[in-house]
């Protein structure tokens, strides 16, 4: 699982370098939605380049945070370009429509476990708040119960 979340965290820098993130062509949007459902949770992050990849560094500043509570970090430049799209996210428009992003004015969704949206803000955040409030939650708690049991 680790590792999974590893190559999509990062799929952003390798897109940036040119490298490719392949999708199967026929998994379609709500498929890609339910495959991370009770694995992951998202932080979906959209609006103008900089200020996406200003918060996207903040997240992945913090690697061992967002890899400790299984958060993928995702990102939908406005405008999009072939170039500046997550190759993570296989219909962005889609995503963003069923997650409540109805601009492309800066927002951050936070989106649980269990496929629900959680936050959705429109600034930038520290993402230490967002750790406290996911610490917060009923299955984060069961998590770290579970990992302390191990």
């Amino acid at each position: 699982m680790t590792k999974c979340i590893m190559i999509m965290i990062f799929s952003v820098f390798l897109g940036s370098l040119g490298v490719a993130f392949i999708m199967p062509e026929d998994m379609k949007h709500s498929d890609w939605v339910e495959s991370h459902r009770w694995e992951h949770r998202l932080v979906v992050i959209s609006g103008d380049e900089e200020s996406v990849i200003k918060q996207r560094d903040l997240f992945l500043q913090l690697e061992e945070g967002v890899l400790d509570r299984d958060i993928v970090v995702l990102t939908i430049i406005h405008p999009p370009t072939a170039e500046n799209q997550d190759p993570a996210i296989p219909d962005p428009d889609s995503l963003a429509a069923d997650l409540g992003i109805t601009s492309s004015d800066f927002q951050i969704v936070l989106v649980g476990k269990d496929g629900h949206v959680k936050e959705h803000r429109f600034e930038r955040i520290d993402p230490m708040d967002w750790f406290d409030c996911i610490d917060a939650m009923p299955m984060r708690l069961q998590e770290m119960k579970h990992r302390n049991k191990a």
